[in-house]
Formats: structure tokens, sequence, C-alpha cells
């Protein structure tokens, strides 16, 4: 079972917006990553791959705060950014970003808003498949990385490629829209609907922001 995708935008923009006011973290806060963590299939594997990843750059925060001795905050800093981490990975699990732009739509916020979300989510789209084939396109020539100027050099390259490939394709997505009469509008035929089990998410995490209890301490 998993949740709506705009009720997932909401309820992690909630829990979000809501961990940022506390000084301290309480072992409630832990109560909507646990259920999402019963009711959703997790591929373990890949879960575990992208938390470590994603925890470079919360250890590189982290380890700033320790150097000027502040242990509290950086406890607070490492434990909030993962349960925020952790809460986002599970919710959006298996699903690619297109269906977050749909749930994004559900919203009812601005028409340009939409588009431009789509539109994000399209370049993304497009950045990924043409990374991934100069990828093959590297491998195929027995590229190998090394730490020397020519290895920097072909990194410099790869980048400046896809910088002129993504303002082509901004172009040619310019002139495909114009062609089929864009209107400022994205109509979408696949909504998510709003279910009780997304209603009961929903509250429970303000209930367990509203109420936190059994604070953890360093």
């Amino acid at each position: 079972m998993k949740i709506s995708s705009h009720f997932a935008i909401v309820a992690l923009a909630t829990f979000s917006f809501g961990l940022s006011f506390y000084e301290n973290i309480y072992a409630s806060f832990f109560i909507p990553t646990l259920f999402l963590l019963i009711i959703q299939r997790v591929c373990w594997k890949t879960f575990l791959k992208r938390v470590l990843i994603l925890n470079i750059f919360v250890g590189i925060v982290v380890l700033s705060t320790l150097v000027n001795k502040e242990y509290s905050y950086a406890f607070l800093i490492f434990m909030r950014s993962n349960i925020i981490l952790i809460t986002t990975l599970i919710l959006f699990n298996q699903r690619d970003i297109f269906h977050i732009a749909y749930g994004f739509s559900k919203l009812g916020l601005s028409k340009k808003l939409n588009a431009l979300v789509f539109f994000m989510a399209k370049f993304v789209v497009l950045m990924k498949n043409e990374l991934q084939s100069i990828k093959k396109a590297m491998i195929a020539r027995n590229f190998k990385t090394k730490t020397d100027l020519f290895t920097y050099s072909i990194y410099a390259n790869i980048l400046g490629v896809l910088i002129v490939k993504s303002f082509d394709k901004a172009q040619k997505l310019h002139q495909a829209m114009e062609l089929r009469g864009y209107n400022g509008t994205i109509y979408c035929s696949n909504y998510e609907k709003g279910t009780r089990m997304d209603l009961f998410f929903l509250g429970l995490t303000i209930l367990c922001l509203l109420f936190p209890f059994c604070r953890i301490a360093l």
C-alpha cells in the first residue's frame, strides 16, 4: 500500500516544516517513518545505498559543527536530516519524478508553477538519459577513471556537452509545445485518488509533531 503522491507531498512538507521548530529530537518523530516502513515495501539494498550516499553531504555539515565542538548541534542536524531523508525515500519509493509532478499538480497551485514542475521533471529525465548514453560510450571506449589531468578534462568536456545539449533540448521542447497548442496549462489524466490511509498518515504526522514525547538526548 502506498500513500498518494499529493498527500505524500503535503505530509512531507508538514513534517519537515514542523521538525524545523524543535531544538530537540523526540521519539515521536520516528513514528511516521516506522508506520511507512510497515505499510510500504522497500528494496533494502537500494534504500540503504541511497541513504548512505545522501549522508555524505549530511556528514560534511555535521563534521563542520564537530570541529567547532558543538556536539549537541551536530547530533540535532544528523538526526533531523536523516529522519527527513529516510521519510522522503520511503514515501516516494519506486515512483518516478512524473508521479511527483502529477501529485504536485493536484494540490491546486498556480498553472505556471505546475508547468514548471512538469518541465523540470522532463529535463531531469532527458539529462539522465543523455548521461547514461555518455557513460555507455565511455565504457565502450575502455575509459578508466584516474586522478590525472586527462580524466579531469574528460569530465569537463562531458559537463560542457550536457550544458549544450540542455539548451538544444529546451529549444526542441519549446517548439514541440508550440506545435501542440500549449496555452500554459498542463492537463493530467492519471490522478491518484486519496484514501483513508492517506488521511490517517497525515493526521498521525501532525499529532506526532504537536504532541512530542520521550526526548532523545546526546
